[in-house]
């Protein structure tokens, strides 16, 4: 049995629609999250993640046809939360292959409908609290 700290990619717990409700620098200031700054964060059984904004344009933009990947998420090292996605080349900077971007959270609490994630190891300063809004 894993210990209720350490977490894997096949934590039933993780999978399902997240939304952003709190975030601040710190847990003991979190505060509301506006509606137009409310993260989605959908995480799906077989791997597959899509996340973004939906009150921004182009929020969730499909991964292009010919990505040689597609979004999807893993936990590494028991407690960090990595979602990776596909990105084109970018020949004016000498890139000239797809490449996958990496975002980085560790994650601090997890229940079956409560998630809160740290962005510390990918250089933020943001605590942000997830409820789970459905399954996926």
């Amino acid at each position: 049995m894993t210990p209720p700290n350490i977490f894997s990619t096949n934590d039933d717990r993780l999978v399902g629609k997240w939304v952003s409700k709190l975030n601040g620098p710190s847990i003991s200031e979190l505060e509301p999250v506006a509606t137009a700054d409310r993260m989605e964060l959908w995480l799906y059984e077989d791997g597959a993640a899509r996340w973004g904004y939906p009150e921004k344009p182009k929020c969730f933009e499909e991964d292009p046809t010919e990505a040689p990947t597609r979004t999807g998420w893993s936990v590494d090292e028991g407690r960090t939360l990595i979602i990776s996605s596909p990105a084109p080349p970018i020949p004016e900077y000498e890139i000239y292959e797809w490449q996958e971007a990496h975002s980085i959270y560790d994650i601090m609490q997890l229940d079956y409908d409560q998630l809160t994630l740290s962005d510390r190891p990918f250089d933020g300063e943001i605590i942000t609290h997830f409820v789970k809004y459905a399954d996926c």
